[in-house]
């Protein structure tokens, strides 16, 4: 994995974990979760509140939401000694956003900033991202229940931070006690292009401690870094 498809995971924090609605009013919610692609993981956490007073898993207003991260990866380039990199980044966002509610869905848009910071060893010259780069970060959100028990996602941001994108579009058929279904990803910025095509297991109760998403899948990279499995873990709580 490289340094790039690192930063895209950090559009990941708060993307993989979607709050199932509850019976009790929710003025916030947090999430935390670790991310494993090829040669690298990348761990999370974040949260997001009302800014208007609104029960956020079932009324429209005003939230704030942030995030970070940290995580660790390499790759293979012939411009260094030894031919292999290891990296170490991190990076945190902070937007501003709107939820507006619809019969049978809700869309919300986010628009702030991030920053994102890669340390590699060796120093690689050809790097595109390497180094800090702070940026204007925005995301939209879409969420449809197309049919009984069927719900589909899509959700998306953007970053002039490395010029750094991630996107995912999800269908998931609701069991009762979790849902299941298949997930899209597209995510990259100026040293790669990745996609991934898996599935995730998600509403999981933690005896109401938390509830958790877990996913799996095949990711193909065009640019620095590998093809190979993904996978992770993502833990989230309404307040």
């Amino acid at each position: 994995m490289t340094k790039a498809r690192l930063f895209s995971a950090i559009a990941l924090a708060g993307c993989l974990f979607a709050a199932p609605v509850t019976a009790q009013a929710e003025k916030a919610a947090g999430w935390t979760g670790i991310d494993f692609g090829p040669d690298s993981y990348y761990a999370y956490i974040g949260a997001v509140a009302a800014l208007s007073g609104q029960d956020i898993a079932t009324q429209g207003g005003w939230l704030l939401r942030a995030s970070a991260g940290f995580g660790q990866y390499d790759y293979d380039t012939t411009a260094v000694p030894g031919g292999n990199v290891e990296g170490d980044g991190s990076g945190g966002d902070l937007m501003v956003g709107y939820a507006y509610f619809f019969n049978g869905g809700n869309a919300k848009a986010y628009l702030g900033g991030d920053v994102n910071h890669n340390s590699l060893d060796p120093n690689d010259p050809t790097s595109k991202t390497d180094g800090t780069e702070g940026g204007v970060k925005g995301m939209l959100e879409l969420n449809v229940n197309a049919a009984e028990n069927i719900d589909l996602g899509a959700m998306g941001s953007y970053s002039s931070s490395f010029d750094s994108y991630w996107s995912r579009f999800t269908g998931t058929y609701n069991f009762g006690a979790v849902k299941f279904g298949p997930e899209v990803l597209f995510m990259g910025n100026e040293s790669y292009d990745q996609t991934r095509i898996g599935a995730a297991l998600s509403d999981i109760d933690l005896n109401g401690f938390a509830t958790a998403r877990v996913y799996a899948g095949y990711a193909s990279t065009r640019g620095q870094g590998d093809d190979g499995m993904y996978g992770g873990l993502a833990l989230g709580k309404g307040f």
